[in-house]
Order: C-alpha cells, then structure tokens, then sequence
C-alpha cells in the first residue's frame, strides 16, 4: 500500500516509464525537428502521468490531488493543441485540466461536506473519475502523435500498467480520514469543557461548604 506522497509520484513514474518504452526511442527522435509534434509530445506525456498518479493517490490516507498542469500551462500550448487535433478531441483532451481546479475544492478545501464526503469514501469516486477523463485525453491525444503499431503497443503497455484499486474502507478508515478535516481545537473542547466544568462544580461545591460552616458559628 502507498502511504505518502513520494511513494505515489514515484510509482506513477516508474508506470509512465513502462509506456515511454513501449512507445519506443524512435518516437522522441522523430519529432525533433517539428516543434508543435514535440510540445504536443510533452503534454501527452503529462496528461499519461495525471492519469496514473491520480488513481494511485486514492490510496493516501486522506486523499490529495497529485495532478500536474505544467505543459498544459505553457503559453500557446492549447493554441497549439487545437491546430493539430480536432475539435472534438480538444474538448476531450482539456476536459480533465478543467476539472482539476474543482476536483481539488472537493477533496481538500475545509468545509462541513468535506466531512461526509471523506467519510463516505466520495473523495475516492471523485478522483477515480478525474483519472478516467484523464485516460480518455491520453486516448484521444495519442492517435494523433504516434504510428498505429506504436499506438498499439503502448495500449498494451497501458493494460500491463494498471494500478491496483486501494483496499475499501473500514469503519476506522472513514472516522480517521474524517477527522483529518476537524481543527485541533475542536478536538480538544469536549474534554476541556469536561474539565472546567469540573472545576466550577467543585469550587461552587467547596464555597458551599464553607458558607454552611460559618453559618453554625
């Protein structure tokens, strides 16, 4: 089991590596010398990286958003993008880069819902369909970029790569990942209002006493 994120990045790595090498050396060198195939390239590559480290982060405990968008962000590069594939494909190909920024608010901003939906395990679902949009670009985009035989074994490649579903939740899973959502200083009120209370039931319990002493002087 993955249980921080260097050891997620690092396996999405060593997977993306398996399908680079399927893709074969040949492929880099091809398109040395056509600058928009090559920036078209780089964004592919970050999109197959998105789709595995993604789904290997439903393995953290809470979950967190592993995603990059530095290619994508590049200036021009969706200028780019858009003159080389169809329309139909760039609204497949940016779709997931649009969903990242509420993908993020959903599993990781502080509210009330975040609590239920760590509870529930929905934060799983949701990054679960982020990486699917994220395999449907990387589709989309590759026929574009690579030969058929390559696209071929890259496929393959992909179906070699898989990574594993994280183990379900249990009951003790749900409450800690929870409670990660909880401040600190809520943790600790029900047991300090225990304690004050305390203390003014034995002070007022104390005066009390001594009030009644006096008094039969």
């Amino acid at each position: 089991m993955l249980v921080n994120e260097a050891e997620v990045v690092l396996e999405a790595v060593a997977l993306l590596g398996r399908l680079m090498a399927a893709a074969g050396a040949r492929v880099l060198r091809a398109r040395q010398g056509d600058p928009r195939k090559r920036t078209a390239q780089l964004v592919y590559w970050e999109i197959a990286y998105n789709a595995l480290v993604v789904d290997l982060s439903r393995h953290l405990m809470p979950v967190r958003l592993l995603a990059t968008r530095h290619e994508w962000d590049r200036s021009g590069t969706a200028e780019l993008i858009t003159a080389l594939v169809p329309a139909p494909d760039v609204a497949m190909i940016e779709g997931p880069y649009l969903e990242m920024d509420i993908t993020k608010r959903l599993i990781e901003e502080r509210t009330a819902n975040l609590i239920r939906t760590r509870f529930t395990g929905e934060d799983r679902e949701v990054l679960k369909k982020l990486s699917d949009r994220f395999r449907e670009a990387e589709s989309a985009l590759r026929k574009h970029l690579f030969t058929k035989e390559q696209q071929d074994r890259i496929a393959k490649a992909w179906d070699e790569s898989q990574p594993a579903d994280p183990k379900p939740l249990s009951p003790l899973d749900r409450v800690s990942s929870a409670a990660t959502v909880v401040p600190v200083w809520v943790v600790f009120l029900l047991p300090g209002w225990v304690v004050y209370d305390r203390l003014v039931s034995y002070l007022e319990a104390n005066t009390r006493r001594r009030f009644r002493r006096r008094w039969r002087w």
